[in-house]
């Protein structure tokens, strides 16, 4: 390994500091200069991307506020800045040769939804209660879950495995100022979360909206995984966007509850204090709320939308509703589910 990837791997969380000194030779005062002198001792490094090789690149996201409504934004900005950090690209190979296993007793926080349930005002309200930054729907988990898919061997998909969960547990770790929360896209969280489940220490928090309106809002604003309907039109949306409901919705329900706290989109909308207090006690956060004041301007804003901009859910954002046939359509598919979920919400 070279002296590059053993720091870049330290500065990720993903060797410890022993280890790293004698990889490169280094005493632990001759280590410290090092990283002063290529002012790297404040450094962050998180994964950002990964390419079809699975070499993974980090970028230092300590100046990073994670305030677009995603992952890939907020790191797209940063990249683009005048002064943007240096990437390091380190291949999987030596990501998990050098790397010592997560730290399994450090539980990750991580946010489960159906889609188009308020999940993104539920990052924003955690964020604005203080101490903490959500990592809204990172692409490159994405990619990592959709390349175990495509592997044809089983040390392939054991491999990929392995890549993921460590990659998983730096971007959980948090830095130094606040403790992080990732939410995983909606149609990725079935394989993903079960493995996360795995180690029993992790905690889940799972959004859900009634089927009907997510649907509804899916199909208005259809999604880059939904592909072309054809000539089947909506009835095939429909039923895709009730069965991606499903999935997501099962996946929360085989968590055991005490891993998994659920919650439903108008619990958050009209009691958010309560249901923060809530979601923060379940990732383990005792300390009191921050300012109310921002959780209710992070409220009355448009979640996905500009900085600064209302939420009108009565005008511009107000949302399309199903047609009766199509309504049918999706409590065919959705009803029993949904049942098993109100019975725990209850």
């Amino acid at each position: 390994m070279d002296a590059a990837s053993a720091v870049a791997l330290y500065l990720a969380g993903l060797s410890q500091k022993g280890e790293t000194q004698a990889r490169l030779g280094l005493g632990r005062g001759e280590f410290r200069a090092l990283l002063e002198e290529l002012s790297l001792a404040d450094c962050e490094l998180t994964p950002v991307d990964v390419d079809p090789s699975l070499r993974v690149t980090f970028l230092d996201t300590r100046t990073c506020k994670y305030e677009d409504p995603t992952f890939d934004g907020a790191i797209e900005a940063m990249a683009a800045a005048r002064y943007a950090p240096p990437a390091w690209r380190i291949p999987a190979r030596v990501i998990l040769e050098g790397s010592t296993e997560p730290d399994m007793q450090a539980p990750a926080s991580i946010i489960l939804h159906v889609g188009r349930c308020g999940s993104t005002l539920l990052c924003n309200l955690l964020a604005k209660s203080g101490g903490w930054t959500a990592l809204r729907e990172p692409e490159f988990l994405n990619k990592l879950i959709l390349a175990r898919t495509a592997a044809m061997r089983e040390d392939e998909k054991v491999r990929i495995d392995a890549l993921t969960e460590r990659l998983f547990a730096c971007l959980a770790r948090g830095d130094r100022r606040r403790r992080r929360a990732v939410k995983l896209s909606s149609w990725t969280a079935a394989p993903a979360a079960d493995r996360l489940a795995r180690s029993g220490v992790n905690r889940f928090v799972g959004l859900l909206r009634d089927p009907s309106a997510a649907v509804a809002s899916f199909l208005e604003q259809p999604p880059y995984w939904a592909g072309d309907s054809g000539s089947a039109g909506k009835e095939n949306n429909v039923r895709l966007f009730a069965r991606a409901w499903v999935s997501a919705a099962e996946t929360m329900l085989r968590l055991p509850p005490a891993q998994c706290l659920l919650l439903r989109y108008e619990e958050m909308v009209d009691n958010p204090f309560g249901v923060i207090r809530r979601v923060r006690l379940h990732f383990g956060d005792t300390r009191p709320l921050g300012s109310e004041a921002k959780i209710m301007d992070a409220l009355a804003s448009y979640s996905k939308g500009r900085s600064g901009e209302r939420f009108e859910p009565s005008g511009q954002h107000r949302r399309m509703v199903l047609e009766p046939r199509l309504q049918r359509i999706v409590a065919e598919i959705t009803a029993p589910v949904w049942r098993a979920v109100r019975r725990r919400l209850d």
